[in-house]
């Protein structure tokens, strides 16, 4: 184990600091000062490896700097003030750590080394330090870093060959978004050799064949099906398979990348997505080292305009890898709420042509032409995915954006979302009555994972504008949009609960879709439903209007039994309340003990089981009771039990509380203020926020 640095070494570790920054703004390579102090073998890494030593040392040693005391948070809190008064961004600091660090200019870092040198220079000596965060606690925090084997050691935990068969044909038959990272006949000759001869296999090799084998075993368990590998319980070959990964990526030096290193990474991202417990966040640091690590390979640079003997094969490969990169960048920022990278980043690459893996190989002197867009190939989704991520990734800097921007902007930005969802082939897109019965089940989750990709951004671009139109006309494209998108993105859910996965649904067998999915979404579709609901009622107009939104915040209420695990839970209590004051404001307005909900403009005793989802978009299904919602009158006494076709399981009978945020939004819905509806929804990173694959067993590799 790297031993701790000394505390004498500080003001040596801020010199080298301020050498790497200066060294970076020169184009030299900053020469270590630290006098001999011991460095852990992440720290070796960070020097041998350019374009992410910066980063890394820059973070390990602002995070160690900035936890030593209250004084050098004060000195960073004058340093935000500067900058904001200098109209750069700013620095929020908080008691004891920052929580966002903007400043990314060469001269602003070191007039703030220059501060935090000053304050350490009028420190007593002898006065202890805080534990430091070095590289090793970055990989525990991104990677789960633990002692690496030996190269015999991981070929020795492979499973048996007949094992490893099953598991590897097995992934390329579950439906992964990631398959297109692999050229099928290449690696099918690869596997051969590599059990030819294990010990000669490249460690990255090995590292691969882990991270396969862990998601088609999670594939498995999902579907039902019995694990090949009888050394142990599913759950903990599972887990054994991740943690020789990690090994085995340790091993090989994966911030050298070399052959299969960057799909290995993606893969075991794929694999956190799915089998993370503890939130989003580490996913999301896990792009940002990948996205570094793409730059260093120049990923972001067409091969045909940058140079570089690559071959045609190799190219076409590197251009798939990079738009992956985009996409998981835009997805895991989406899912934390925070900026991602890529958009950032300026670069020229193509998207991949629709090929089929057998239109090309490795002896390929020139690609062939692209198959038309209408046809199906393995690469299809890729590509409209990266097409339409491309137009979303910009919804997203919108939406982060701290300055404020012409409306102009949000029509531009809707037009060209609309024309990449346009582009979507037919074959990935629903009709007009949802999953089609003939459809396989590879079709149907493409189909979603775009429908509800375009109709998040949807929300996301229009949401603070649509409560406008109330008072400015100049927004009612913006009230439409909004609530347009609410109402199919609330169908969507319906869908995947009451109907995709379903016992005998399309996608019962591949419920790790689920996964994919994000509470925030649903949450933010039903509030502007809620929201509008709440203006109309008391003109007493477009009742049937609100008949249809009220059936959509039902349904979507319905659809949170259908998972254990602590976000559904939040948000089935938030459905709930919607709902109860909903009620009573009806009641109220008409005078009545009990409102009755209006099926088209005739009142009748029929109440609200009468009204459907598919009323908006041609969908049926049964709906919750006016018993039910008299029910939730009384919210701390309803015994909720999950409506689901089995895959729930028995709610708490006192369902978690609102807290007063919540309360907030929901008594005053035409002033809500969007950034804490977001800083109450997204997903927690420090308290058991869970996939929606809950009913599965912590995944997450053992230490």
């Amino acid at each position: 184990m790297p031993r701790k640095r000394p505390v004498a070494s500080m003001q040596n570790r801020l010199r080298h600091l301020e050498s790497l920054v200066k060294g970076v703004m020169t184009g030299e390579t900053p020469q270590s000062i630290d006098n001999g102090s011991p460095t852990s073998p992440g720290m070796v890494h960070a020097t041998e490896t350019r374009l992410t030593s910066q980063s890394s040392e820059i973070h390990t040693e602002s995070m160690g700097i900035e936890n030593i005391s209250q004084g050098i948070s004060d000195s960073l809190a004058r340093m935000s003030a500067k900058d904001s008064f200098d109209g750069g961004p700013d620095v929020l600091i908080g008691t004891s750590q920052s929580t966002f660090v903007g400043g990314t200019h060469w001269a602003a870092i070191l007039e703030d080394i220059e501060d935090v040198k000053e304050y350490f220079e009028e420190m007593e000596d002898g006065q202890n330090e805080e534990p430091e965060m070095n590289f090793s606690t970055i990989n525990a925090i991104t990677f789960n870093y633990q002692q690496t084997a030996t190269k015999s050691d991981l070929v020795g935990a492979l499973p048996p060959k007949f094992v490893v068969d099953r598991l590897i044909a097995r992934y390329f038959n579950c439906h992964s978004p990631l398959i297109s990272i692999l050229h099928k006949s290449k690696f099918e000759k690869e596997y051969q050799t590599f059990w030819s001869d294990p010990i000669k296999a490249p460690v990255s090799y090995i590292a691969l064949i882990f991270a396969l084998i862990a998601i088609s075993s999670f594939a498995m368990i999902g579907a039902n099906e019995q694990h090949p590998d009888t050394r142990g319980l599913p759950v903990d070959m599972i887990r054994s398979y991740r943690g020789s990964c990690l090994q085995a990526l340790i091993l090989s030096e994966y911030t050298r990348p070399g052959p299969y290193t960057m799909e290995t990474l993606f893969l075991h991202l794929e694999g956190e997505f799915l089998f993370s417990k503890d939130g989003t966040l580490v996913p999301y640091l896990m792009i940002g080292t990948i996205v570094r690590l793409a730059l260093r390979i120049g990923l972001h640079r067409d091969p045909s305009k940058a140079g570089g003997n690559f071959t045609p094969f190799q190219a076409e490969m590197r251009r798939r890898i990079w738009h992956l990169i985009a996409q998981m960048d835009m997805l895991g920022s989406f899912h934390v709420g925070l900026p991602g990278q890529v958009g950032a980043i300026e670069s020229d690459v193509e998207y991949p042509r629709n090929l089929r893996d057998e239109d090309f190989n490795e002896d390929t002197k020139e690609l062939p032409p692209p198959r038309p867009a209408s046809e199906f190939t393995s690469i299809s989704y890729m590509i409209c995915k990266s097409i339409l991520c491309h137009e979303c990734t910009q919804v997203a800097s919108f939406a982060h954006s701290l300055k404020p921007r012409p409306y102009e902007n949000v029509l531009e930005l809707d037009q060209a979302l609309h024309a990449a969802f346009e582009k979507v082939p037919a074959f990935y897109r629903f009709g007009p009555t949802g999953i089609s019965i003939f459809e396989s089940p590879n079709v149907v989750t493409k189909q979603f994972s775009l429908f509800l990709l375009y109709h998040k951004a949807r929300c996301m671009l229009h949401r603070k504008y649509f409560i406008l139109a109330n008072s400015d006309q100049r927004y009612e494209n913006s009230r439409k949009e909004a609530l347009d998108a609410a109402k199919q993105l609330l169908w969507g859910q319906s869908m995947t609960y009451e109907s995709a996965i379903a016992p005998g649904g399309p996608l019962s067998n591949d419920k790790w879709f689920l996964s994919t999915l994000a509470t925030h979404d649903f949450l933010l579709a039903a509030m502007i439903l809620y929201t509008r609901i709440m203006q109309i009622i008391p003109r007493q107009q477009d009742q049937y209007e609100v008949s249809e939104m009220i059936a959509a915040i039902e349904r979507s209420h319905h659809a949170w039994g259908n998972t254990n695990e602590a976000s559904a839970k939040k948000a089935r209590n938030v459905s709930k309340a919607m709902l109860t004051k909903i009620r009573a404001a009806r009641a109220a307005q008409s005078g009545k003990h009990q409102a009755k909900v209006k099926h088209g403009y005739n009142q009748t005793d029929q109440g609200v089981e009468a009204l459907s989802l598919g009323d908006i978009v041609g969908h049926d299904n049964s709906i919750i009771t006016d018993h039910e919602l008299d029910q939730w009158m009384n919210i701390d006494n309803y015994d909720e039990t999950s409506q689901s076709s089995g895959d729930g399981l028995l709610m708490n009978k006192n369902p978690m509380p609102l807290s007063a945020p919540f309360n907030t939004f929901i008594d005053v819905p035409g002033n809500i203020d969007w950034d804490m509806f977001d800083d109450e929804v997204w997903p927690r990173t420090e308290g058991g926020e869970n996939w929606p694959l809950a009913d599965f067993p912590d995944f997450q590799a053992s230490s």
